[in-house]
This record gives structure tokens, C-alpha cells and sequence, in this order.
């Protein structure tokens, strides 16, 4: 089977010129770590929230108006619309992300495909050390910024 068979065709990418506050905002609304980065037509990049917190906030840029090149890491992972779905799901176990865009042959953004719509119903040993990796996270970031315990800012 083929990626273009279970991808969506629902990618909601952010131009690299517009803002890393727009791009933030679309995560929050999309319920998102990350969103594809388009330049030109093509797919150029993947912004994430951690990149916007190294990149942008801990550097004291402004978000509204500094723009999502200034956030993008050198490193970002896509497929081919006409890819195999079981090596995409291997590459997607191996980097441990959860989504990856999905290109036609020029590299235009045409869909995400998500684990979940590789491996039905959630049950795949793929996705596992993912899952786990989170909650691990989720419990560790717990322990060090107890909700008791509000940072003020300087």
C-alpha cells in the first residue's frame, strides 16, 4: 500500500515569511508539536514548538514579528506521495515523530500522514516507544514544574 492511501490531505503549513506567533497559534489550534513550512510552493521545513522556545522566546525575539525562517533546524523528514507504507512506518519508528509531511515528486506539501493511519487501531509495536517516551516526559516535566509551583517571571 501506498502513502497517498491513507495520508490526509489536510496539511496546514505556515509560509516562511510569516511570523513564528502564526505558526504558534496554528499548534494550538490544530493540537500540534509541529508544522510544515512552505516556501515557494515547496515543502522547506518543519517548525516546532521547541524551536520557536530555542530560537525565538529564549533569544528575546518578538514572535509577532519575527518570521518562521529565523525558528527552522536544518533537519526536517518527509515522504513521497507514492512511498511504501511500511518502510515510511519503520522511518517514522526510527525517528520517533508521530507525523511526517507528504510530497508529490517536485516536493509541493500534498497531505500529513499520522502513525496512527499506519498502524490502525494504535496497537503497533511502532508505536510504542513514542507513547511511552511522552508520558515518561510528561511525568519528568511534572516532578521539576509541579502546577503548585507557578514560575514568576523575572
Amino acid at each position: 500500500m501506498q502513502i497517498q492511501e491513507v495520508m490526509t490531505p489536510k496539511a496546514i503549513p505556515v509560509d516562511v515569511r510569516d511570523s513564528v506567533q502564526q505558526a504558534a497559534a496554528i499548534m494550538a489550534r490544530e493540537n500540534m508539536e509541529a508544522v510544515p513550512v512552505v516556501g515557494q510552493g515547496k515543502l522547506i521545513g518543519m517548525v516546532s514548538g521547541w524551536d520557536i522556545a530555542v530560537r525565538v522566546v529564549a533569544q528575546q525575539k518578538e514572535p509577532a514579528s519575527t518570521p518562521v525562517a529565523d525558528a527552522l533546524s536544518g533537519d526536517f523528514h518527509y515522504c513521497f506521495v507514492g512511498d511504501d507504507c511500511q518502510a515510511v512506518l519503520r522511518t517514522m519508528d526510527q525517528l520517533q515523530v508521530l507525523r511526517l509531511p507528504v510530497v508529490d515528486p517536485e516536493k509541493v506539501l500534498v497531505g500529513m500522514v499520522t502513525m496512527e493511519a499506519l498502524s490502525p487501531g494504535g496497537d503497533s509495536e511502532a508505536a510504542r516507544p513514542v507513547e511511552d517516551n511522552s508520558s515518561k516526559l510528561d511525568e519528568a516535566l511534572e516532578e521539576t514544574f509541579p502546577a503548585s509551583d507557578p514560575i514568576s517571571p523575572p
